[in-house]
C-alpha cells in the first residue's frame, strides 16, 4: 500500500497544530504590545518628572510629552523634526 497525501482537508493534528501556533501568535503579540506600552508609560513618567527648565532645554514643553512619547514608542510619525526645520528653515 502506497501512502497518499491528501491536500483537499488537513487532518485533525494539522488543524491542531495550527490553532497552537495561532494561540501563540496571539500571546506573543499581546506580550509585546505589553511590553511596549510599559516602556512608553515609564517614558512618559521619566519626562513628567521634569521640571521646566530642563524640559525646555530639551526643546520640549510639558504640553508635548504625550505625542513625545508616542513619537519614541513608534505609535506616531515624528513629525517633530520636520516641524522644526521648516520653522526654523534647518537642514538635518
Amino acid at each position: 500500500m502506497n501512502p497518499t497525501l491528501s491536500l483537499s482537508r488537513p487532518g485533525r493534528s494539522a488543524l491542531s497544530w495550527l490553532a497552537l501556533q495561532a494561540v501563540v501568535d496571539l500571546l506573543r503579540r499581546g506580550r509585546d504590545a505589553w511590553r511596549r506600552q510599559s516602556e512608553a508609560r515609564q517614558t512618559h513618567l521619566a519626562l513628567r518628572d521634569l521640571d521646566e527648565r530642563s524640559l525646555r532645554d530639551l526643546g520640549f514643553d510639558r504640553s508635548e510629552l504625550g505625542s513625545l512619547v508616542a513619537e519614541i514608542d513608534g505609535q506616531a510619525a515624528p513629525t517633530r523634526v520636520r516641524v522644526l526645520q521648516a520653522y526654523h528653515g534647518l537642514r538635518i
